[in-house]
């Protein structure tokens, strides 16, 4: 009776222990608030502005609301911008009522200021995805990056700057290395470029607007565990601008939010810094799986219904690298099965042709197949080369006209080896006799 005991005693504590490394290793999905585009004002100007009076407002009370629910939140600012009307850059500094704004959330460890750009002024070429860093030298980045950290330094009293946001999401590889030298550790930006990432670097891209946030958070399924999920907005979503209205969220909605987030145990709001600190899979593999998902999507976004586009669900959140690739093996049989359905009916195109037609029509034939496949070579690499995805509808001709030029070539090969075989029997009998 006594073994016994023991032997139960020793059970029950093997069970305590593991429920005890259960709760602590537990699936948390974090998910962290970032608010892009708050800028100074020169104060008098801005009490003279009503569309201005009504951002300040609603981002003081935005600011209530995550104090409210014990919420830390992101705040991405524009350290010295040209308002609309006006020929001057104004400094974050020199609004005070925002500068003190800012010291006192930071304080009470509610924000994290991190740096959005220099000006936000879009230095982009023509045509191309906007952008303020993206495609400039390497020393122009430098020298913005570091005049915009000494702004938001001395005007928000910060000893320290951990987070770059470029405006429009956009950053190349000078971008990267001009961040790194400034002393910034993460980089929060979008899924799609590929670039060599210097060491030490974290990458935390936007992940959801509000309303894609909301479509999951409130959905039946909800948030995935052990994800990421980074929620961007802007003025236009929380006070009422005219052009804007389709993205107008308002403090009532977003207070429903944030009570549904609230409830919800397995969530962590939390800002970049805590959660580079906790979050130990950060890697560069997740974010090239998480690119190279987003090249799968955009391929197919052309052909689905949006239900239906690679990855819509998961989207809005960050997933880690193994979850990505998972997905992207499936993608990658099915995007193979419909390039070879495509093939193959450029090909069967290709010997219909030559069935059907007189030859002298083959000319003109080949002549547009060929002019499809130039057009959409030249297409998709004007695309690519303004920061731009492939899109499929454009290449699915090229690869049909691909199919239609394999069969020509098997045409032609056949014509060489029966012409060739023919000679040979010739050559043999004119020997032979």
């Amino acid at each position: 009776m006594a073994e016994f005991d023991r032997f139960r005693k020793v059970v029950m504590a093997a069970i305590f222990v593991v429920a005890i490394i259960s709760l602590n290793t537990a699936a948390t999905t974090y998910i962290v608030f970032r608010y892009d585009d708050l800028s100074g004002d020169r104060i008098v100007e801005r009490e003279n502005n009503p569309a201005r009076q009504r951002i300040w407002k609603a981002e003081k009370a935005v600011d209530e609301l995550f104090a409210k629910y014990s919420f830390p939140y992101v705040i991405g600012i524009i350290p010295k911008a040209k308002m609309a009307g006006e020929s001057e850059y104004v400094l974050f500094g020199l609004d005070t009522e925002k500068a003190e704004f800012i010291k006192r959330g930071v304080k009470a460890g509610r924000i994290e200021v991190a740096q959005h750009g220099l000006s936000h002024t879009n230095y982009a070429k023509a045509g191309h995805r906007p952008g303020e860093f993206r495609e400039r030298s390497y020393v122009s980045q430098f020298n913005d990056i570091k005049e915009g950290r000494g702004i938001l330094c001395k005007s928000c009293g910060l000893t320290s700057l951990e987070t770059f946001i470029p405006p429009w999401n956009g950053w190349d590889e000078n971008t990267a290395k001009a961040i790194v030298e400034n002393n910034f550790t993460i980089l929060s930006a979008n899924r799609y470029w590929l670039d060599e990432i210097p060491n030490g670097l974290g990458l935390i891209p936007d992940t959801a607007q509000l309303q894609e946030a909301e479509k999951v958070i409130y959905s039946k399924n909800g948030l995935l565990d052990n994800t990421i999920m980074v929620i961007l907005y802007h003025p236009i979503q929380i006070a009422k601008t005219a052009g804007y209205e389709d993205v107008y969220v308002g403090l009532e909605r977003f207070e429903k939010l944030l009570q549904k987030i609230a409830a919800n145990s397995s969530v962590e709001v939390i800002t970049f810094q805590e959660l580079a600190k906790k979050c130990n899979n950060l890697t560069y593999g997740r974010y090239i799986a998480a690119t190279v998902m987003q090249r799968q999507r955009s391929f197919w976004r052309k052909l689905l219904p949006e239900n239906k586009w690679p990855g819509e669900y998961q989207w809005p959140i960050y997933m880690n690298e193994e979850a990505y690739n998972k997905q992207i093996k499936q993608w990658r049989i099915l995007t193979i099965l419909f390039v070879a359905a495509v093939l193959l009916g450029g090909l069967i195109a290709g010997f219909f042709v030559k069935l059907v037609r007189p030859k002298k029509w083959r000319l003109w034939i080949n002549a547009i197949a060929a002019l499809l496949i130039i057009a959409s070579i030249l297409k998709e690499s004007q695309t690519m080369s303004r920061g731009y995805h492939i899109t499929s509808r454009s290449a699915i001709p090229a690869i049909f006209a691909a199919g239609y030029f394999i069969s020509i070539i098997i045409t032609v090969i056949k014509k060489h080896c029966t012409s060739i075989a023919t000679g040979n029997r010739i050559g043999g009998q004119i020997w032979h006799h």
